[in-house]
């Protein structure tokens, strides 16, 4: 992944901006197609709601895909990433297109309290719950998501598994690839 980091300093904005790297399908291993990104994007759009007197946080922004699709039309976003690759490069692309209210930190999920009480309208975890080590994780992580919210925020989740239906799910690809 860290190459493919990398990789992308060397690419234009527009693929930088556009990037996919990990979201490959489970059953076919190949990256997901335009079209099942852009209905996954225009789906978060419904979900987050759109406006310039909105901020927000992303836990787990990755190679920006979800935050430079929302970020044009935020007041704020910041993404904060476990990975340093991941933030320098959002960072990176977010100051070559003029976006001066993007901001990334690298730090832990659970540590985001830092970033301010009460400051976010959106607090976003886009695929990235399903990397949490454990539930007490989660719930340290989703205090931590409820301190930085604003009143009436919104935290949203996505992407979750269900672990009691995922043994049926490799089983599923499993099928799926014979």
């Amino acid at each position: 992944l860290f190459r493919s980091y990398r990789a992308l300093r060397s690419a234009s904005i527009d693929d930088a901006r556009t990037n996919t790297i990990g979201w490959n399908s489970s059953y076919t291993g190949a990256p997901f197609t335009t079209p099942e990104i852009e209905e996954y994007l225009s789906n978060y759009t419904r979900l987050v709601g759109e406006g310039a007197s909105l901020s927000a946080l992303e836990i787990g922004c990755g190679a920006g895909l979800v935050l430079f699709h929302l970020a044009e039309g935020m007041r704020e976003y910041v993404g904060v990433d476990l990975s340093r690759a991941a933030t320098d490069h959002v960072r990176e692309v977010a100051e070559a297109i003029g976006y001066a209210h993007v901001r990334t930190h690298h730090c832990a999920a659970h540590d985001i309290a830092s970033l301010g009480r009460g400051r976010f309208d959106r607090v976003i975890f886009a695929s990235v719950v399903q990397k949490f080590p454990s539930l007490r994780y989660l719930e340290a992580t989703l205090l931590s998501a409820i301190h930085t919210a604003s009143l009436g925020a919104r935290i949203i989740l996505s992407d979750i598994r269900d672990l009691e239906t995922l043994p049926l799910f490799h089983a599923s690809v499993q099928l799926h690839r014979s």
